[in-house]
């Protein structure tokens, strides 16, 4: 908040760290000049007082910048007052009482900002903070620099750099701000909802289920960060074509084995922006979504397929099924050992996306927040493979560093919160999560994982792209795209690579696509 000094009609801003006019302040803040107030409806950035009030309300105007234009308006009417003259329009040096209208009506607008539930803010970031902290872009951080960038770096991920694993590209900062339809959906139903017994919610109707800071007072805060994760906004359907994995060694730059698969997700409850919403007519199995795999070229595991769901009741069984090509038969994901990984990579089921097992399976802890560097960036800016799918005139990107297991990508400053999950459930193969999540896309993009001694096992990096840097499809979607990962076990010396091409929000995509009958071409037979 900046500093006001009504004896010299300025304002002095911490993060340009110089005195300002009031008038030049409001123009920089991007509240534009004042008009001519009279009374209480006077236009404030070309709006009324009642027009900015349903601007706050749908989230088109931030609390943050309502509380900015308080302090400009009532600073600008303190400084008439004081007969401090400084370019202000002379009708508001005339007229006091016009002035105890203004500022009467706007101490009114800061009250309803401050009881709105967080809409806009909740998802900008601040560009002021994070220029003042972050390297410049282009910056390479590497072995010889590494300890003058410690402090906004990954302990782990830092430790891997100074071994000369790998160097690190400093992007720039850009806002990953989610569809129009999420905020408001968060702007319309934010703070109403409530966590009940572990994994339901109650009284969530879309949007950010629970918005605003987390509070490490809160014992129950790093429970609503894991679903602010699963109910992230990620567009309502996706298909991705093509989706390489490649499992590698870490001591080498050689490739052990290679797989190609497609997919499809679709989410079938709380919907923003393709019809149908805000559900699907047919949610058989009363799912929050689905999630598709299909083997294309794997060798002996050609054909398989994989249709997982998430549950609404996070307290019920997991939904899916695996289907096994050389058996003709489909097992239950159930039944499958939780230490049995996806393929025979360093990928365990419950690692997609960050975690995608179900949230009652962890003791969720809130650690507190923190400025890092996360691989988040524009794809038309990194390094990319000639590797390229052509009816999308799509390459994917490049990896690099030691044994070619590190994403060839920038990345950018953010501010993220920090939760670690531990099992509940016995036999799990993993002692602790240790995740940090993007604060404004909620996306969980970098990941420490421990073996059961409690000793550090190994790192998922998820490249997330900027929508509006990648295929023509996925400009304006709002949604974070996520075309390259890497899991990297450290205590194996291998890692597993992934190289895809998301496709977010695609029209034609059904629920039928997700009938567990179609799997295997039709047979039905399950083995539990």
């Amino acid at each position: 908040m900046p500093f006001l000094d009504c004896c010299s009609a300025t304002v002095y801003t911490e993060s340009l760290g110089r005195c300002l006019n009031i008038a030049n302040y409001c123009s920089i803040c991007g509240i534009g000049e004042f008009a001519n107030p009279k009374h209480a409806s006077i236009p404030i950035a070309g709006r009324s007082f009642r027009e900015l009030r349903g601007a706050l309300v749908s989230g088109a105007t931030t609390k943050d910048q309502i509380i900015r234009i308080f302090f400009a308006t009532a600073f600008y009417a303190t400084c008439v007052k004081l007969g401090t003259r400084h370019s202000e329009p002379q009708s508001l040096t005339n007229n006091r009482r016009s002035i105890t209208a203004l500022v009467l009506a706007l101490f009114w607008l800061v009250q309803v900002a401050l009881t709105m539930p967080a809409a806009a803010s909740e998802f900008d970031i601040e560009f002021d903070q994070l220029n003042e902290i972050s390297p410049p872009p282009g910056l390479l951080i590497n072995r010889a620099n590494i300890d003058r960038y410690a402090a906004i770096i990954d302990a782990e991920l830092a430790a891997m750099v100074r071994l000369d694993w790998v160097n690190l590209t400093v992007g720039e900062l850009i806002s990953f701000r989610p569809h129009a339809a999420y905020i408001a959906a968060t702007a319309q139903h934010g703070g109403s909802t409530k966590l009940d017994a572990p994994g339901i919610l109650v009284n969530y109707n879309g949007g950010r289920p629970f918005p605003s800071v987390p509070n490490l007072n809160d014992s129950r805060a790093g429970e609503k960060i894991a679903w602010n994760m699963r109910v992230m906004y990620n567009g309502d359907s996706g298909r991705i074509p093509e989706l390489h994995l490649q499992y590698r060694d870490l001591r080498d730059d050689r490739v052990n084995r290679s797989l190609v698969f497609e997919a499809t997700l679709m989410r079938f409850m709380y919907r923003h922006v393709v019809p149908p919403v805000p559900a699907v007519n047919k949610n058989l199995q009363n799912s929050l979504g689905a999630f598709y795999m299909h083997a294309v070229s794997a060798g002996d595991l050609t054909g398989a397929e994989v249709l997982a769901f998430f549950n609404r009741d996070d307290s019920e069984a997991k939904k899916g099924w695996v289907y096994i090509p050389q058996l003709r038969r489909s097992q239950s994901l159930a039944s499958f050992p939780p230490r049995e990984t996806m393929f025979g990579s360093d990928i365990l089921p419950d690692d997609f996306l960050g975690y995608s097992g179900r949230i009652v399976d962890m003791d969720w802890k809130y650690v507190g927040s923190t400025y890092v560097l996360l691989p988040m960036y524009r794809h038309d800016q990194v390094v990319v493979t000639e590797t390229k799918v052509a009816e999308w005139n799509y390459r994917f990107v490049h990896f690099h560093g030691k044994g070619s297991c590190f994403p060839n990508i920038t990345w950018q400053l953010r501010h993220a919160y920090i939760v670690e999950g531990s099992p509940s459930i016995d036999d799990y193969p993993a002692s602790k999560r240790y995740m940090y999540v993007d604060a404004q896309t909620y996306y969980p993009a970098l990941v420490r994982i421990y073996d059961e001694s409690g000793r550090f096992w190994k790192m998922t990096i998820n490249g997330i792209a900027h929508p509006n840097s990648h295929i023509r499809e996925n400009h304006e979607t709002g949604a974070p795209i996520v075309d390259s990962a890497s899991t990297i076990d450290v205590n194996n010396n291998r890692c597993t690579t992934v190289q895809l091409l998301s496709m977010v929000n695609v029209d034609g995509i059904t629920v039928r696509e997700f009938d567990p009958a179609n799997l295997g071409g039709g047979r039905r037979g399950r083995r539990r």
